[in-house]
């Protein structure tokens, strides 16, 4: 896998040269946009480099309200964040190495600014870094608490308070692995409270290799689940029924 950084600056020079950057460039001026730039490597230094904060982000909400449905808009905000997506690759290399984090990062990014809120008008080019991020944060959480809860591995100590913004799975995960590290159930019972309501895997699955029957294994998943409950309060992750 190439470097994905190294391939969108290769891209942008070639973007920079091309017929399709000068015709985007005149149709943001016939927009309103970005009129003072001589050319789309201008538009750029100014995104980056503008002393003027207010001006300069005046001009990146400009391309984000444009890129909505113009992808060359969104394709000049992207190259502006790069060097910051450079930092969130780099601090996340070392778990995915460069080529894999750079990925993860740069889909991230395209994904972000593809959906910035209009009405978030401050710093946007640190909102979208900082979004980015945090979104790789999770993926990482979720992989983690994942393999303390299967693999019955202690979770980082970090990690057993998980963020606001997570999905019902990412908490219960979080939650669950917390659970084992701190002796509130077995490895086996957070296998079981995992496989059923993360992987949606059924009791009668489940039950097969134990030697149980279904009714048992339910019976298994449920006092397990209460004994997360009781550890931890308001627990709004799941119902705790029989399935």
């Amino acid at each position: 896998m190439a470097d994905p950084l190294a391939l969108l600056d290769q891209d942008w020079e070639a973007f920079c040269r091309s017929m399709q950057g000068r015709k985007a460039l005149h149709c943001w001026h016939l927009a309103g946009v970005a009129t003072d730039a001589a050319d789309v490597d201008d538009l750029l230094d100014r995104l980056r480099h503008d002393t003027d904060m207010d001006r300069r982000d005046g001009l990146m909400m400009q391309l984000l309200t444009v890129g909505r449905g113009d992808a060359d808009a969104r394709r000049v905000v992207l190259q502006a964040v790069v060097p910051g997506l450079a930092g969130v690759t780099r601090a996340y290399s070392r778990r995915w190495g460069w080529n894999e984090a750079g990925d993860m990062v740069v889909t991230a990014a395209i994904e972000r600014i593809g959906t910035y809120p209009l009405g978030r008008t401050s710093l946007p080019a640190a909102n979208i870094v900082r979004d980015v991020r945090h979104q790789l944060y999770l993926t990482r959480l979720r992989e983690v608490a994942r393999e303390a809860v299967l693999n019955a591995e202690p979770l980082p100590e970090h990690l057993t308070s998980p963020p606001p913004q997570l999905s019902p799975s990412d908490e219960l995960l979080a939650v669950v692995a917390g659970a084992v590290d701190n002796g509130c159930i077995t490895a086996e019972a957070a296998r079981v409270v995992v496989l059923s309501r993360v992987y949606d895997v059924s009791s009668e699955t489940l039950a097969a290799p134990a030697g149980v029957t279904p009714g048992h294994m339910r019976r298994r998943r449920l006092r397990a689940e209460a004994r997360i409950a009781e550890a931890v309060e308001d627990l709004p992750l799941f119902e705790l029924e029989v399935a």
